[in-house]
């Protein structure tokens, strides 16, 4: 029997260039065509650095000149007539979908002879990464964040699949999560099948393992009627039981089904019973039908499309564990000034002399131009402004009462506009080392505990200005 690593599973870079070279794999003699760094595709695009490479061709970060913004190139692997076949209907799929949860298309043009395309680029952490890291600290997911991601990819997979596309390899390698706006992303395509189209039959596992076919996807992410059932083709049921393994993953820190070696791991998918998600994590019992539904072996009982999946989702979001406890806020002061065209800032911090210099730098950020600067001392608090007005800016203290700083931005992000909300997490330097919490958020602002008066005025005016609240020529930061 094959190993779980000998078993050939395509290992397709991530679309938006967020590769793991340990986790990349190229078959011997197969050499993509490579780009250096300065080198210009198509007279438009100047090639800054290779981020990885996989079973498809190559990915590379580059320089829009014309546009002047960061973009991803994949170009295709030239050797692989089959795969060019592919690799166009990966670009095509990508551009025919509009959606801010799936990484979109650019262009697509030829290099030398060899087709490539461009995408968005996302500068970020993927899932199977934040993951690892909470693995590793023995420290579980915010869950009501966790639920918020699998909403938004499955909001994004409902537009892929609307656009006659399915994606066929969603795994936690394949959702990217932006720094800054903490936005989810659905990425690499490599695999996408074309949901009104005869493709033939997917590889049986005896196929797989005598190495005729390639694997479809990885085994642990993969639906079990696409390798038991003779003749089975991907479907809309089989994406959302890739979706749900990695719904389990984010909110347990482990698949549902794992073993050794991939043909263990099929029969486990095939045959074993779904333990309750809740006994590894007592607060999911409100999700435990759901999972029950989505990992079910019959695609017939799972839900109809990704949208319906979703809307499971946020509703079962507001029977967990993890909800925010009430917070009686009163009216602010008459003087305060509240005029929604007035940027707003919200300082979080349970330290009132901290929250009081945090406010007069705020004021002398913004050079003398209205602002309003909202203090709260805890993480109910918090929640309860931001929901009557979302702020621009956050400067958030980790170790609050009642919520810590992860689950309080995690409400923040889910409301609308939440998303392009600019933080900055000021934390005592013993907890520096705690930052890897805040990567499921795409927080990528920290100041150190005790803050000089001038560098957290800079820190400010830069968040200001890359949010367009405040004039250019205002203090930068260090």
């Amino acid at each position: 029997m094959l190993s779980r690593n000998e078993v050939r599973v395509p290992l397709l870079e991530i679309a938006a260039g967020l590769v793991d070279d340990r986790r990349m794999s190229v078959d011997d003699g197969l050499a993509a065509v490579r780009l250096d760094p300065g080198a210009l595709v198509e007279g438009r695009y100047r090639v800054i650095r290779e981020l990885g490479r996989g079973g498809m061709g190559a990915v590379y970060l580059a320089e829009d000149v014309a546009l002047e913004r960061r973009v991803a190139i994949k170009l295709a692997r030239s050797e692989l007539t089959w795969g060019l076949t592919r690799f166009r209907r990966e670009a095509a799929a990508l551009a025919a979908i509009r959606d801010e949860h799936v990484v979109a298309v650019h262009a697509f043009g030829h290099h030398e002879g060899v087709p490539f395309f461009v995408m968005e680029h996302i500068d970020g952490e993927d899932l199977a990464s934040i993951i690892a890291v909470h693995r590793r600290a023995r420290a579980e997911t915010p869950l009501y964040r966790a639920i918020e991601i699998i909403a938004e990819v499955a909001r994004g997979l409902a537009a892929v699949h609307a656009s006659g596309v399915l994606h066929a390899d969603i795994k936690a390698e394949n959702i990217v999560i932006e720094r800054g706006s903490g936005r989810a992303v659905l990425v690499d395509f490599g695999l996408a099948h074309d949901a009104h189209r005869e493709l033939g039959r997917v590889a049986s596992v005896d196929d797989t393992l005598d190495g005729t076919e390639p694997m479809l996807g990885t085994p642990q992410y993969v639906a079990p009627e696409l390798y038991w059932n003779d003749g089975a083709r991907p479907t809309a049921q089989s994406d959302i039981y890739a979706l749900a393994v990695v719904a389990h993953e984010l909110m347990t820190g482990v698949v549902p089904f794992d073993a050794p070696d991939a043909l263990s791991v099929l029969e486990l998918q095939r045959d074993a019973p779904l333990r309750p998600p809740s006994e590894l994590r007592p607060a999911l019992a409100p999700l435990d039908a759901l999972f029950a539904a989505a990992l079910a072996k019959d695609p017939a009982v799972r839900p109809a499309t990704a949208a319906a999946f979703a809307a499971r989702l946020e509703h079962a979001a507001k029977e967990v564990a993890e909800e925010v406890p009430d917070a009686r806020i009163s009216d602010p002061p008459s003087g305060e000034i509240r005029a929604s065209d007035v940027p707003r800032i919200l300082v979080i911090e349970d330290e009132p002399i901290f929250a009081r210099l945090a406010t007069r730098c705020a004021q002398i950020a913004f050079g003398g131009a209205p602002v309003e600067v909202v203090t709260v001392g805890s993480g109910p608090e918090a929640v309860a402004r931001a929901r009557r007005r979302v702020p621009q800016l956050v400067l958030l203290d980790y170790d609050l009462p009642e919520l810590n700083g992860v689950e309080v931005l995690s409400r923040i992000r889910a409301l609308p506009g939440g998303e392009d909300t600019e933080v900055l997490v000021v934390r005592a330097e013993a907890e520096a080392a705690e930052r890897w919490r805040f990567g499921i958020l795409g927080v990528r602002d920290f100041q150190e505990k005790p803050v000089d008066v001038d560098i957290l005025v800079a820190r400010i005016a830069d968040l200001a200005r890359r949010r367009g609240l405040t004039r250019r020529d205002l203090p930068a930061g260090p």
